[in-house]
């Protein structure tokens, strides 16, 4: 009878949940989770953070998700580029909440995308009051804010 017991009691140990999220390792020359920014964020859920290697990433049309933390592995711009080569814009951030967080990028070369007016090359931001951009340069690009929108600086968060 106690060997029927026991896997009920372990079962019961385990936790079915976490509220810490899991850790996406982004590095293009495959020692990561995934090889792309994008593969990482599509990967992702809310509460979830994918930690960018160092280095450039040539990736455009990067569709950001509400409640994830995107950083590159030192938090600075210097660390990760994003490239868009002059295709399409680099980040979109539509409908996205305050827990979401962009930390340590270069965001270079995006081009607005014409069929989109008003539509940024680094960054287009829409209906996502409070996302947090922080250590970012952007290069060679230009960011729009549509109305709702209304990036912070960076004043702490708790992760």
């Amino acid at each position: 009878m106690s060997r029927a017991i026991l896997p009920l009691i372990v079962f019961c140990l385990i936790p079915l949940t976490t509220d810490a999220g899991r850790l996406w390792k982004v590095d293009s020359g495959g020692s990561g989770d995934v090889l792309t920014i994008e593969a990482g964020i599509d990967s992702a859920a809310a509460a979830d953070t994918v930690l960018v290697a160092c280095g450039t990433y040539y990736e455009r049309n990067i569709e950001m998700k509400s409640g994830i933390v995107l950083m590159s592995e030192e938090g600075v711009a210097s660390c990760a580029r994003i490239d868009a080569e002059h295709l399409h814009t680099v980040f979109w951030c539509v409908d996205c909440e305050s827990a979401t967080v962009i930390k340590g990028f270069t965001i270079a070369n995006g081009t607005p995308y014409m069929g989109k007016p008003g539509c940024g090359g680094g960054m287009t931001v829409g209906r996502s009051p409070g996302i947090i951009i922080e250590n970012c340069s952007f290069v060679g690009n230009t960011t729009h804010c549509s109305s709702g929108s209304s990036p912070v600086p960076y004043r702490g968060y708790g992760r």
